[in-house]
């Protein structure tokens, strides 16, 4: 699981949801730099012992979209806050 939110707060609501915390979290400040770089999924794919292209990135934004993509992972748009066509067309360049 990769997110922009603190470790702390994303356990606490992850655990009001009745769910684990994975053991694979890369949390804010777990990385140097943020999206749009992929460092934070490439950092998961690493803890998790796999190879990025068996990942997916399942996001309702669109740098998060993209990120993944650009890190060589599958991904899987959410449209909630977003438009389905703000998600599917993302340019392949960081």
């Amino acid at each position: 699981m990769v997110t922009s939110g603190t470790r702390k707060l994303t356990a606490s609501r992850l655990r009001h949801a009745g769910l684990q915390v994975p053991p694979a979290l890369v949390a804010e400040g777990a990385v140097e730099r943020g999206k749009p770089d992929p460092e934070s999924y490439l950092k998961d794919a690493k803890v998790l012992g796999t190879a990025p292209q068996r990942c997916a990135v399942v996001a309702g934004v669109p740098v998060s979209v993209q990120t993944g993509k650009v890190a060589g992972m599958r991904g899987v748009a959410v449209a909630t806050t977003h438009r389905s066509e703000e998600l599917s067309n993302q340019p392949q360049e960081v």
